[in-house]
């Protein structure tokens, strides 16, 4: 029992031992598992500190690049801004370049306004100088053809005649010259016309100038042609005869009568009882008014009439100028004619008259030397003309000049304008320009200052 118990006492020693053994491996166990879980966590400890070292690492590498960059950034604002502001002084130098470019392209400008100025003062001058002078020249030419009938009149002269109007006793051409003979004489323009002295030119004056006017006194040849050719037919009851010369003294009168008649009784003169007014020996005369040319004129005074008259109408107002046409010519006959602007015209005749005869002339002869006498006034008129149509037209080359420079200055004043805006427009664009680059230098500062905080 006692050897059981012991045994069992060993083995309960042995249990114990091996419990205690197994209690101490346990604790070991549990230790060394312990160990290793401590170990395992600093394992773990140190990769997520290596991860965490390498994170940084890396945020600083970045953090480095980061600033860097903006480091650059800034650099970069702060050199935009000194490339642009010294672009802007560059561009602020062109400015006062274009501005004195401007300023003396103004100056050329002004001086080119003055040279046309002065051109046109000088071109102006021309021009009334050249209508004064074709003022001069017309003037001559109207008188030449009465000068011209003044120097072959034996009887009296142009201003004789003007004088024995003027103090006339017949009453009906003083009331003409009344109301309208002394009157001024107006254009179809309402512009009252002057003498060359700067008198007012009157109706009369001007009326006399018309007849005598060589356009005048060549359809008053024509006229007289006209009526020669009758007087030399041979339907004339005794036969042709010999054709009537031309006067000067018959000349004056027949323009004298033919402005007269114009508005006062045909034959008004013929008939006038003022012996001042008698004609050189103006025996029978012929008128007509409202004619629509010469022929027509001359074909009513003769063949209307003549076949008036060979119808058996002896009334002498209705064919007295067939009559008288047909009276006319034959020894020393003489004849004077006149015609006006509107074919009025008057022809005048007397015959057996030596002495207005032997200062007669055929109208061929009256034609050419009426030619010599007025071809200078003629041509001085047509020049003086011509040169003021040349100024109208051409100008003068001082005034032409001075047009194409003021032209030329004007495009280049304007092209310096357009230059100057062009380089102030700059000037702004470049001041916005660094405006925003100074907006940006400042956000570059400021991200500096971040990235480095």
């Amino acid at each position: 029992m006692q050897t059981a118990e012991a045994n069992l006492n060993t083995a309960k020693g042995v249990l114990a031992n091996k419990q205690s053994v197994q209690t101490s491996k346990q604790g070991a166990y549990a230790n060394a598992e312990a160990k290793y879980n401590s170990a395992l966590a600093s394992v773990q400890e140190y990769q997520n500190l290596k991860v965490a070292l390498e994170q940084a690492k890396q945020d600083r590498a970045s953090a480095e690049t980061n600033r860097t960059e903006k480091m650059q950034s800034l650099t970069d604002a702060n050199n935009a801004v000194r490339t642009a502001e010294g672009e802007l002084k560059t561009l602020k130098n062109d400015v006062e370049t274009k501005t004195n470019a401007v300023n003396a392209a103004k100056t050329e400008l002004d001086n080119a306004n003055e040279a046309v100025k002065t051109a046109q003062a000088k071109y102006d001058k021309s021009v009334a100088d050249a209508k004064t002078e074709l003022a001069t020249a017309k003037n001559a030419l109207s008188k030449a053809g009465v000068e011209f009938l003044d120097s072959l009149a034996t009887f009296k002269k142009m201003e004789q005649w003007n004088q024995a109007l003027k103090n006339t006793s017949d009453t009906k051409i003083q009331k003409f010259f009344e109301l309208l003979g002394d009157k001024p004489y107006t254009d179809d323009d309402g512009n009252t016309e002057k003498n060359a002295d700067g008198s007012v030119k009157t109706i009369w004056q001007q009326r006399i100038e018309s007849l005598s006017s060589p356009e005048a006194l060549l359809k008053a040849m024509d006229m007289i042609d006209q009526v020669n050719e009758r007087i030399a037919r041979n339907d004339q009851p005794y036969g042709p005869k010999t054709i009537a010369k031309v006067n000067a003294d018959m000349m004056l009168y027949s323009m004298i009568s033919n402005a007269l008649c114009m508005n006062m009784d045909a034959h008004s003169l013929v008939g006038t009882k003022d012996s001042g007014l008698r004609g050189p020996n103006a025996l029978s005369e012929c008128q007509a008014f409202g004619y629509p040319s010469v022929d027509a004129m001359v074909r009513g005074w003769y063949e209307d009439e003549k076949a008036e008259y060979d119808a058996g109408n002896r009334n002498f107002q209705e064919v007295g100028h067939y009559l008288i046409i047909r009276g006319a010519g034959g020894k020393d006959a003489v004849v004077g004619g006149s015609v006006s602007e509107l074919s009025n015209g008057t022809v005048n005749f007397t015959d057996d008259n030596a002495r207005l005869y032997a200062n007669g002339m055929t109208t061929d002869e009256f034609r050419a030397q009426l030619h010599d006498f007025v071809e200078a006034k003629q041509n001085a008129v047509a020049n003086a003309q011509d040169k003021l149509n040349d100024l109208i037209n051409n100008e003068t080359p001082e005034l032409r000049d001075a047009k194409a420079d003021l032209a030329s200055k004007e495009e280049a004043k304007t092209n310096a304008d357009n230059q100057l805006a062009n380089a102030n427009k700059a000037v702004s664009d470049k001041e916005q320009e660094i405006a925003t680059l100074d907006q940006k230098r400042t956000e570059a500062d400021k991200a500096l200052d971040e990235a480095t905080s």
